[in-house]
């Protein structure tokens, strides 16, 4: 999968699934970066209003709307950020297209292609967990899923022949049960680090805000405590960015290798260095390659 991305504490944040036609996140820069491959979005999902992460989207929505196919952005239903910001769009840019704008809840699936869905949690970035806030959803995290059908034991070996006389005959469920894989995952900005929420998942981006012994809550994460948490989930890639800019490309590589050996990491990490953008980050060199025979890269 080819992921596109710049993520860089208070500064910007957005990550472009080129083949599914999915945009994380829209901070500042994407335009200048994706250039034409604006056209290609379809679906833009919001994790929440902080200004780095919606600071591209008056400019993006002008380049992607140009050609006329209607573009969706999803944002947390309780964040009235977002409405205001439909408006002054719509108000700006009168002449253009109107994207759908579409509140999202926890626990909703959102179809994005005949066998992919955005399955929508909820992080604890944005706090609202008192007085009249009190649940009120203001920040999210988002996964892909694939789904596709798998036989039924009981059918394994049946010839082809045979197997579409059962399906003509009792539909594609008598044969075939739905079989989800989690194809990737994306944080948004949180405190915490949710291993249940990333168990059947591919390739997750996670932020990493701080690196100790500089670590704070502060709505973000650590990269130790991250790397931690990842170490006994089944991923294929942990992508790491958000770092802050206080720290440069070096000391951020040495700290993952430092993290992920301690945790005896044993997939693939990837750095988005801040202030840098990369247009292929899976294509990339890993910062740590795992622990299989291979040392890591410094």
């Amino acid at each position: 999968m080819k992921i596109s991305g710049y993520s860089t504490a208070r500064f910007a944040t957005w990550y472009f699934l080129d083949e599914l036609k999915v945009l994380f996140d829209a901070g500042d820069g994407i335009t200048a970066a994706l250039a034409s491959k604006c056209e290609r979005v379809q679906h833009v999902f919001l994790s929440h209003a902080d200004r780095d992460h919606i600071g591209g989207l008056l400019q993006f929505n002008q380049i992607a709307a140009r050609i006329g196919r209607p573009l969706t952005y999803y944002y947390p239903k309780d964040s009235g950020s977002f409405p205001a910001f439909r408006a002054f769009i719509e108000a700006f840019d009168p002449n253009l297209p109107k994207a759908q704008w579409v509140a999202l809840e926890a626990g909703q699936r959102i179809s994005i292609t005949s066998n992919h869905f955005v399955d929508v949690g909820e992080n604890d970035h944005i706090a609202v967990a008192s007085g009249g806030n009190a649940g009120l959803l203001k920040s999210l995290d988002f996964r892909v899923v694939e789904s596709r059908r798998q036989l039924k034991p009981e059918f394994v070996g049946v010839d082809g022949v045979e197997l579409g006389r059962l399906r003509a005959e009792f539909g594609v469920d008598h044969i075939t049960n739905p079989v989800d894989r989690g194809v990737l995952g994306f944080s948004g900005d949180t405190p915490a680090f949710d291993p249940s929420r990333w168990e059947d998942t591919d390739v997750l981006i996670h932020e990493a805000t701080f690196i100790a012994p500089d670590a704070g809550d502060r709505g973000h994460s650590e990269l130790g405590g991250v790397m931690r948490a990842a170490a006994g989930l089944p991923l294929k890639a942990l992508v790491l960015g958000h770092f802050s800019n206080r720290y440069d490309a070096a000391f951020i590589r040495a700290a993952i290798v430092r993290e992920a050996e301690a945790a005896a990491i044993p997939f693939p990490v990837y750095g988005v260095m801040p202030m840098q953008t990369v247009l292929d980050v899976l294509g990339q060199a890993a910062v740590w390659t795992g622990i299989d025979g291979v040392r890591p890269s410094a």
